[in-house]
């Protein structure tokens, strides 16, 4: 059975070591530091979660992390969106709602909090794919 894909864009290269230490025990962890380069990753391996840090600056000053969701949700790829940050402002709640984000988590969480939020997103993810996939293999 494959192991799940997962996209880790975080900019703080402490706490992306770490998470990405702890996340490949269990998923195959694909790293970027920025927007641009969490892009590429999703245009040229199949991730099945995205996992990044609301703030996570963009190399060219156009793709943050709300911005990076935006392109998340145009490419269709229904893979679920788990965002972080440090922040606890009302506005990126809301954002993330409005964004179809699946779940938002302010640091510092604990690492049990984060893998089961993983884990539900994940089964979530597959079992919308199914649906979707049913949906149109009755369609033909």
């Amino acid at each position: 059975m494959r192991r799940a894909s997962i996209l880790l864009a975080e900019d703080d290269l402490d706490l992306r070591e770490t998470l990405q230490a702890l996340l490949a025990e269990f998923y195959d962890v694909h790293v970027a530091s920025n927007g641009e380069q969490a892009l590429d990753l999703l245009t040229s391996v199949k991730i099945d979660l995205v996992l990044f840090d609301f703030n996570i600056p963009s190399a060219t000053g156009t793709l943050n992390g709300a911005q990076l969701t935006r392109v998340l949700s145009d490419m269709e790829l229904n893979t679920p969106v788990i965002w972080f940050t440090g922040e606890s402002r009302t506005e990126i709640v809301k954002q993330a709602w409005r964004l179809g984000v699946y779940e938002y988590l302010e640091k510092p969480f604990n690492t049990a909090t984060l893998l089961q939020s993983i884990t539900r997103a994940l089964e979530n993810g597959a079992s919308a794919l199914k649906v979707r996939d049913l949906r149109v293999s009755f369609r033909e």
